[in-house]
Protein backbone atom coordinates (compact mmCIF):
# COMPACT_ATOMS: atom_id res chain seq x y z
CA UNK A 1 0.00 0.00 0.00
CA UNK A 2 1.70 3.57 -0.85
CA UNK A 3 1.86 6.41 1.84
CA UNK A 4 -1.03 8.87 1.65
CA UNK A 5 0.44 12.34 1.67
CA UNK A 6 -2.62 12.62 4.24
CA UNK A 7 -1.92 10.04 6.04
CA UNK A 8 0.76 9.88 9.28
CA UNK A 9 3.99 9.40 8.67
CA UNK A 10 5.04 5.50 9.05
CA UNK A 11 8.71 5.83 8.29
CA UNK A 12 11.11 7.22 10.24
CA UNK A 13 13.48 10.24 8.86
CA UNK A 14 15.94 10.45 12.01
CA UNK A 15 18.29 9.39 13.10
CA UNK A 16 19.72 9.72 9.47
CA UNK A 17 21.98 7.45 8.30
CA UNK A 18 22.79 8.65 5.17
CA UNK A 19 26.28 9.45 4.64
CA UNK A 20 27.17 13.00 4.56
CA UNK A 21 30.80 14.22 3.32
CA UNK A 22 32.43 17.81 5.24
CA UNK A 23 35.21 19.79 3.84
CA UNK A 24 37.11 21.47 6.84
CA UNK A 25 39.02 23.63 5.32
CA UNK A 26 37.34 26.80 6.23
CA UNK A 27 38.85 26.12 9.81
CA UNK A 28 42.02 24.63 8.64
CA UNK A 29 45.15 26.19 10.48
CA UNK A 30 45.68 29.01 11.90
CA UNK A 31 44.35 30.96 9.28
CA UNK A 32 40.69 29.19 10.06
CA UNK A 33 40.84 30.07 13.87
CA UNK A 34 38.72 33.39 14.22
CA UNK A 35 35.86 31.14 12.20
CA UNK A 36 36.36 28.53 15.18
CA UNK A 37 36.37 30.90 17.21
CA UNK A 38 33.39 32.92 15.38
CA UNK A 39 31.48 29.92 15.62
CA UNK A 40 32.32 29.20 19.44
CA UNK A 41 30.63 32.52 20.02
CA UNK A 42 27.24 31.17 18.21
CA UNK A 43 27.17 28.39 20.16
CA UNK A 44 27.49 30.37 23.27
CA UNK A 45 24.69 32.69 22.17
CA UNK A 46 22.22 30.15 21.36
CA UNK A 47 22.52 28.00 24.21
CA UNK A 48 20.16 29.11 26.00
CA UNK A 49 17.95 28.16 23.49
CA UNK A 50 16.19 25.03 23.69
CA UNK A 51 13.30 22.85 21.66
CA UNK A 52 9.97 22.90 24.03
CA UNK A 53 8.41 19.49 25.02
CA UNK A 54 5.04 21.08 22.97
CA UNK A 55 7.97 21.03 20.21
CA UNK A 56 5.60 20.64 16.63
CA UNK A 57 6.43 18.25 13.69
CA UNK A 58 4.13 17.76 10.59
CA UNK A 59 2.53 14.31 11.63
CA UNK A 60 2.62 13.79 7.74
CA UNK A 61 5.79 14.03 7.50
CA UNK A 62 7.44 12.99 10.76
CA UNK A 63 6.72 10.56 13.48
CA UNK A 64 6.61 10.65 16.61
CA UNK A 65 9.91 9.07 17.02
CA UNK A 66 11.24 11.61 15.24
CA UNK A 67 9.77 14.23 17.15
CA UNK A 68 11.26 12.86 20.32
CA UNK A 69 14.80 12.05 18.77
CA UNK A 70 15.14 16.09 17.98
CA UNK A 71 13.64 16.63 21.32
CA UNK A 72 16.44 14.21 23.74
CA UNK A 73 19.33 14.46 21.05
CA UNK A 74 22.12 16.86 21.84
CA UNK A 75 22.62 19.45 19.16
CA UNK A 76 26.50 18.32 18.81
CA UNK A 77 25.26 14.79 18.71
CA UNK A 78 22.50 15.44 15.79
CA UNK A 79 24.23 13.74 12.00
CA UNK A 80 25.14 16.26 9.59
CA UNK A 81 22.56 14.27 7.43
CA UNK A 82 20.30 14.92 10.27
CA UNK A 83 21.06 18.82 9.66
CA UNK A 84 20.94 18.98 6.65
CA UNK A 85 17.39 17.42 6.76
CA UNK A 86 16.51 20.34 9.32
CA UNK A 87 17.36 23.07 7.40
CA UNK A 88 15.19 21.81 4.45
CA UNK A 89 12.02 21.15 6.93
CA UNK A 90 12.81 23.78 9.81
CA UNK A 91 10.13 26.01 9.87
CA UNK A 92 7.42 24.97 7.49
CA UNK A 93 7.08 21.55 8.52
CA UNK A 94 9.29 21.03 11.66
CA UNK A 95 8.95 23.33 14.40
CA UNK A 96 8.89 27.31 14.22
CA UNK A 97 11.20 30.17 13.56
CA UNK A 98 12.18 30.01 17.17
CA UNK A 99 12.95 26.81 17.61
CA UNK A 100 15.46 27.20 14.45
CA UNK A 101 17.98 29.36 16.64
CA UNK A 102 17.88 25.80 18.71
CA UNK A 103 19.66 24.29 15.53
CA UNK A 104 20.96 27.20 14.14
CA UNK A 105 24.80 26.64 15.19
CA UNK A 106 24.86 23.57 13.97
CA UNK A 107 23.64 24.30 10.67
CA UNK A 108 25.86 27.12 10.36
CA UNK A 109 28.52 24.86 10.91
CA UNK A 110 27.30 22.37 9.07
CA UNK A 111 27.10 25.14 6.33
CA UNK A 112 30.93 26.04 6.68
CA UNK A 113 31.33 22.40 6.10
CA UNK A 114 29.62 22.06 2.98
CA UNK A 115 26.57 19.87 4.51
CA UNK A 116 24.40 21.87 2.48
CA UNK A 117 24.03 23.97 -0.23
CA UNK A 118 20.90 25.84 0.12
CA UNK A 119 22.02 29.56 1.01
CA UNK A 120 18.45 31.25 -0.04
CA UNK A 121 16.54 28.59 2.07
CA UNK A 122 19.23 29.14 5.09
CA UNK A 123 18.90 33.17 5.05
CA UNK A 124 14.97 33.17 4.54
CA UNK A 125 15.13 30.69 7.70
CA UNK A 126 17.31 32.93 9.78
CA UNK A 127 15.03 35.81 8.77
CA UNK A 128 12.32 34.58 9.84
CA UNK A 129 14.40 33.21 13.16
CA UNK A 130 15.71 36.67 13.45
CA UNK A 131 12.37 37.75 13.49
CA UNK A 132 10.94 35.88 16.39
CA UNK A 133 13.20 37.25 18.59
CA UNK A 134 16.75 37.41 18.87
CA UNK A 135 19.25 38.96 21.54
CA UNK A 136 21.26 41.57 20.81
CA UNK A 137 24.23 39.14 22.24
CA UNK A 138 22.89 36.28 19.69
CA UNK A 139 22.39 39.39 16.54
CA UNK A 140 26.83 40.25 17.33
CA UNK A 141 27.39 36.58 17.53
CA UNK A 142 25.91 35.64 13.75
CA UNK A 143 26.99 38.85 12.30
CA UNK A 144 30.56 38.25 13.77
CA UNK A 145 30.44 34.73 12.03
CA UNK A 146 29.34 36.64 8.94
CA UNK A 147 32.49 38.52 9.01
CA UNK A 148 34.74 35.26 9.33
CA UNK A 149 33.18 33.36 7.05
CA UNK A 150 33.67 36.11 4.50
CA UNK A 151 37.10 36.35 5.19
CA UNK A 152 37.73 32.98 5.17
CA UNK A 153 36.00 32.43 1.59
CA UNK A 154 38.09 35.56 0.19
CA UNK A 155 41.10 33.70 1.55
CA UNK A 156 40.11 30.18 -0.26
CA UNK A 157 38.49 31.84 -3.35
CA UNK A 158 40.24 30.61 -6.23
CA UNK A 159 37.34 28.97 -8.61
CA UNK A 160 36.07 26.43 -5.97
CA UNK A 161 32.48 26.27 -6.33
CA UNK A 162 31.79 25.84 -2.60
CA UNK A 163 33.65 29.20 -2.20
CA UNK A 164 31.29 30.40 -4.42
CA UNK A 165 28.35 29.35 -2.98
CA UNK A 166 29.60 30.76 0.64
CA UNK A 167 29.86 33.74 -0.99
CA UNK A 168 26.21 34.18 -1.98
CA UNK A 169 25.16 33.39 1.34
CA UNK A 170 27.44 36.08 2.77
CA UNK A 171 26.16 38.43 0.49
CA UNK A 172 22.71 37.39 1.41
CA UNK A 173 23.12 37.03 5.15
CA UNK A 174 24.45 40.71 5.74
CA UNK A 175 20.84 41.40 4.49
CA UNK A 176 19.15 39.65 7.05
CA UNK A 177 21.02 40.27 10.41
CA UNK A 178 20.85 43.58 10.86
Amino acid sequence: MAHSAWAPATRNRFPSSATVRTDARLFDGVGGRPLRLALDDVYRAFASVRLDPTFEVCPHCFTDADRRYLIDTPLLDLTWSDIASILGKAVTTLGSARDFGYFLPRVLEGFALGVHYMPHVLTTKIRLSREAGWSAAQIAAVADFVNALEVMVYAMSGGDPKFDVCDEFVAALRNRIG
